[in-house]
């Protein structure tokens, strides 16, 4: 199975807000395949950064909408984790199949978010150079997102919350509309 079989397959896990089933998992098969990195991942303390991250959501969430009809966060694991906030001013459900619509903003509507330098250090370079790095950066984006989805239990606008990394071909939906 493919690293991008397997990012799909995290799908099924964010669509039940399963946040702790989708780290547990991705925990368990990175033991299997990098058990030193497994635990260095699972000891990085994430209550900081989900706390920074529904800071910002409540932010966004009281300023005006606009055009705006989806917002899509991006972290960027080959630069120290950072992230932004994107407000779009187009959006396609899942069904559709196509995930363009991600970079259809203003630079006037991109936000700074959070880092996660924890993350960061322990990012395998190459992505998927074996199965080692595949399931080291499959936990570290499980708990990226899962940190993200726990934030997000505060989300009350009527807009799609979505979530990916830089240069990702499927976007996450983390809160439908």
């Amino acid at each position: 199975m493919s690293m991008y079989d397997e990012l799909d397959e995290m799908r099924s896990w964010i669509a039940q807000d399963n946040w702790d089933g989708l780290e547990r998992e991705f925990r368990s098969r990175a033991e299997r395949a990098a058990p030193d990195a497994a635990r260095r991942i699972a000891r990085v303390e994430l209550g900081a950064y989900e706390a920074e991250l529904q800071a910002a959501l409540m932010r966004l969430a009281s300023q005006p909408q606009g055009e705006t009809k989806a917002i899509y966060w991006e972290f960027d694991p080959d630069n120290d984790w950072r992230s932004a906030w994107f407000r779009c001013r187009s959006y396609q459900p899942e069904s559709a199949g196509e995930d363009e619509w991600a970079s259809d903003f203003r630079e006037s509507d991109v936000t700074p978010g959070p880092d996660a330098p924890g993350l960061a250090a322990e990012f395998a370079r190459g992505w998927d150079l074996d199965d080692e790095t595949s399931a080291r950066n499959l936990f570290l984006v499980a708990r990226t997102v899962a940190a993200l989805g726990r934030a997000s239990t505060i989300w009350r606008l009527h807009l799609p919350l979505c979530a990916g990394y830089h240069d990702q071909d499927v976007v996450f939906r983390v809160r439908d509309a």
